[in-house]
């Protein structure tokens, strides 16, 4: 079961992938995968022993107060941190500290408050001063214009894909999202732009880079990219008296 739960959660396998890894029916993975949220939800610990057994009741706490609150800290610092580097922290600032894998990440879960989810990944500046102010200048620059930007204006706005990759999963307090703020890094390689106004989506189009190969020939190609002409659906009719392209 701890390595179910280590296959998910920090290698981001699937439910059946990590069930065909294990090589476990797919149906005990889900069950295994259902306990664990229920757990984690009542704050109960999966590897506790239940009352009325002669023997002792698990392993007792080994982090205090103190060390719960490093913890915790490390989280916020960074939503998208592995029990490795939590571990590693927690090590390097408290030697005496001895604790597996396996526990530390019920502790998360149970005595923290937290959960592992999937991750919303933002740019770092989008909530910067800097970005506040040119927005906040903008809207002041428009109103004082007699433009109506509810009927006059369309919006365009392009989407890069990002090529830092992360990891998908972070933890975030149990019923929260998980933020991971990222630098702005974009491919080259496709953009996506789309116009919106308040008629709908208007138009999509795909850029797409053009590989210059190289030649011998003395007469030079210019660099860029080339934009894909969208081409028109026959046999559609738009009530808003647009015509309906799509990609090809």
């Amino acid at each position: 079961m701890k390595k179910f739960y280590f296959l998910v959660f920090e290698k981001n396998m699937s439910i059946r992938g990590a069930a065909k890894e294990l090589k476990i029916p797919p149906c005990t993975a889900q069950t295994w995968y259902t306990k664990d949220q229920k757990s984690i939800e009542s704050g109960e610990d999966l590897y506790l022993r239940k009352p009325g057994n002669e023997r002792p009741v698990g392993r007792p706490l080994t982090i205090n107060s103190e060390q719960k609150k490093y913890l915790i800290n490390l989280i916020d610092q960074k939503p998208g941190i592995v029990l490795d580097e939590m571990m590693d922290g927690l090590t390097s600032q408290f030697t005496n500290l001895d604790i597996s894998r396996s526990s530390l990440y019920k502790y998360v879960a149970a005595h923290c408050g937290m959960s592992v989810k999937r991750a919303l990944f933002r740019p770092a500046e989008r909530n910067s001063d800097t970005k506040i102010e040119a927005r906040f200048q903008w809207v002041t620059e428009l109103l004082k214009t007699d433009i109506d930007y509810i009927t006059d204006c369309v919006f365009i706005n392009e989407s890069g894909f990002n090529i830092d990759m992360k990891r998908s999963m972070a933890w975030a307090p149990v019923g929260e999202t998980p933020i991971v703020e990222i630098p702005k890094t974009r491919a080259t390689s496709h953009t996506t732009i789309g116009a919106i106004s308040p008629l709908g989506v208007i138009n999509v189009q795909l850029k797409v880079s053009k590989v210059v190969v190289a030649s011998n020939s003395k007469k030079r190609k210019g660099p860029g990219g080339a934009i894909k002409k969208p081409e028109k659906e026959k046999g559609k009719e738009n009530p808003l008296g647009c015509d309906i392209f799509k990609d090809c």
